[in-house]
């Protein structure tokens, strides 16, 4: 019975940092976008200047 609680708390800890990872890429992926959309507001907004 110690075995099968140490094995479900396992794959319950492995379920929950799947779901952490899949939500930081995510959010990785928004801040990219900002970032490039950003560079392109900057860069394209400096041309328009010169």
């Amino acid at each position: 019975m110690p075995g099968l609680a140490a094995l479900c708390s396992f794959v319950g800890s492995y379920a929950a940092i799947g779901v952490h990872i899949k939500y930081l890429r995510r959010d990785v992926d928004t801040a990219h976008r900002r970032i490039d959309s950003l560079e392109r507001v900057v860069r394209y907004g400096y041309q328009k200047k010169a």
